[in-house]
């Protein structure tokens, strides 16, 4: 720990941030927030940081990868309205693999799948090793909608929380909550997509039993995820560039790309809404122009507080999307998107910065030019 030096930030900053942010929420701050930092020392003394948790290597504790985390924020500087970050990432829907889902990982990413059989088993997870429970082969009625705390991947994550609040314990890194995922896709990870797919036409009461099931769980893990993390830290965040003093989270559904609005009603909203009214600052990440058919049913949410747009792979940014973007702020939802710094600048000069939460892209510049890069956003 001797080598690492320590993350530049301080309780004068996490003050401002603090204070922005409320207006943010509050419609009160009439520029934009901006997220644009910078990798100032590229050498970590501890080792090569890994983008999710299961690509370390299982028999590296808990410690070691908080310590190579703690490493890689020191080397960054925080421009604008960023802050040191450490999201507690085990892939896309972790959830599942409370739940038996198999782990999977590579260099490049984490995914879950159903488990072959009814044994437990040993599952080699990219370099990762762990001790899973195998779904029934029973059907829907075979799930596991309640969490195992003796499953492997439970206590691994929990052991990363607690890793986290004991090296940080004065809050200045935001811990950030997993990625659980919505319903759907948390039961897509057990069944498998496509057999999912023929579940809602086949057995939908047996659909909508199980996720409500899963729903409750989903709020057992958050509010447990939310109690470690408000141990230390002022408030809550997610891996979105997202701040808020109560409890933020990015909802989601990404299944609903494959399914109609019709089934999106009946299937995922009823989570959405009741996930809307327990969080105090509820966010809908909005993947794709598959969900564009969904999204009158999300804004018509009252207590959804932002969307974030993700164009997706193989389509313009989000800045070439303005009507979308202005359909959902006139709606009264904020909106937090990831462009260029070009793409940036043409929202605000078009739309105005009043409502957006930006994150930029690329990393191309150099401190001070990034820094120029955040006052020209906020004053155009």
């Amino acid at each position: 720990r001797d080598q690492v030096m320590e993350i530049r930030f301080d309780e004068e900053r996490w003050d401002a941030l603090e204070r922005n942010w409320e207006r943010f929420w509050a419609g009160e701050l009439e520029r934009s927030l901006v997220w644009v930092e910078h990798t100032a020392e590229a050498r970590n003394p501890i080792g090569r940081k890994r983008q999710f948790f299961p690509q370390y290597p299982a028999e590296m504790s808990a410690e070691e990868m908080i310590e190579i985390e703690h490493a890689h924020l020191a080397g960054k500087r925080f421009i604008g309205d960023t802050f040191p970050k450490m999201m507690v990432n085990f892939g896309a829907g972790s959830m599942a693999s409370y739940l038996g889902a198999s782990v999977h990982a590579d260099e490049s990413t984490v995914w879950f799948e159903p488990t072959e059989g009814d044994t437990d088993g040993t599952a080699t997870v990219g370099t990762a090793t762990g001790v899973i429970a195998g779904p029934s082969s029973g059907g829907l009625a075979g799930i596991r909608t309640e969490v195992d705390p003796d499953s492997y991947w439970y206590r691994r994550v929990r052991s990363v929380f607690a890793a986290a609040t004991r090296r940080w314990p004065d809050g200045l890194v935001q811990i950030a909550h997993t990625g659980i995922n919505g319903n759907m896709d948390i039961i897509a990870s057990l069944r498998g997509s496509e057999q999912l797919l023929m579940d809602l036409l086949d057995d939908p009461l047996a659909v909508d039993d199980v996720t409500r099931r899963i729903t409750q769980s989903w709020i057992d893990v958050h509010r447990e995820e939310a109690r470690e993390i408000r141990s230390v830290c002022r408030g809550t965040s997610h891996h979105a560039p997202i701040w808020a003093d109560g409890t933020a989270y990015l909802l989601q559904s990404d299944f609903s790309y494959m399914i109609s609005p019709a089934m999106f009603e009946r299937f995922v909203l009823p989570d959405i809404e009741t996930l809307s009214r327990y969080l105090s600052h509820p966010i809908y990440h909005l993947d794709g122009k598959g969900q564009i058919p969904h999204l009158e049913m999300l804004l018509s949410i009252d207590e959804l507080r932002m969307i974030q747009w993700v164009p997706g792979a193989g389509q313009p940014g989000p800045s070439k999307w303005l009507p979308l973007l202005k359909r959902i702020r006139d709606a009264g939802k904020r909106v937090q998107v990831w462009d260029t710094p070009e793409g940036a600048l043409e929202i605000v000069r078009e739309l105005g910065g009043r409502g957006f939460a930006f994150g930029i892209l690329g990393d191309t510049l150099s401190e001070s030019e990034k820094s120029d890069l955040f006052h020209t956003i906020i004053r155009s």
